[in-house]
C-alpha cells in the first residue's frame, strides 16, 4: 500500500539522518579528543623544558659555590643566583607544608 511505503520512506530517511548526525558528532569528538589531547601535550612539553633549566641553575650555583667557599671572593651576580636558588627551594618548602597540613595556617588539633 502507498501509506506503508511512505511509512518505510520516512523510517529509511529517518535513519538515515541519524546515523549522518552520529557520524558528524563522532568526528567532532574526535577532533576535540585531539585537540585536547594537543594542548595537553604543549602544557606538559613547557613544563618538563623548565625543569632542567632550573637543575642546571642549581648546578651551576652548588659548583659555583663549592669551587668559591670564601664570601669575600663572591659576585654579586653568584649572590643573585644563589639568593633566588634559595627562595625556590624555600618555596617548594612551604608549598609542602601548605599541602602536607591541608590548610594555610597551623595544624589541625583534635580537642580532647
Amino acid at each position: 500500500s502507498v501509506v506503508q511505503a511512505l511509512k518505510n520512506g520516512f523510517t529509511r530517511v529517518a535513519a538515515q539522518q541519524r546515523e549522518a548526525q552520529l557520524r558528524a558528532a563522532a568526528q567532532t569528538a574526535e577532533q576535540n579528543s585531539a585537540a585536547i589531547g594537543r594542548s595537553a601535550h604543549d602544557f606538559f612539553a613547557s613544563i618538563t623544558s623548565f625543569v632542567p633549566q632550573s637543575i642546571k641553575m642549581v648546578q651551576g650555583t652548588v659548583t659555583g659555590a663549592a669551587a668559591n667557599p670564601n664570601p669575600l671572593n663572591w659576585t654579586i651576580g653568584s649572590v643573585k643566583q644563589g639568593m633566588t636558588v634559595f627562595i625556590e627551594v624555600y618555596g617548594a618548602f612551604c608549598m609542602g607544608e601548605v599541602l602536607g597540613k591541608r590548610q594555610l595556617i597551623g595544624y589541625p588539633c583534635k580537642k580532647y
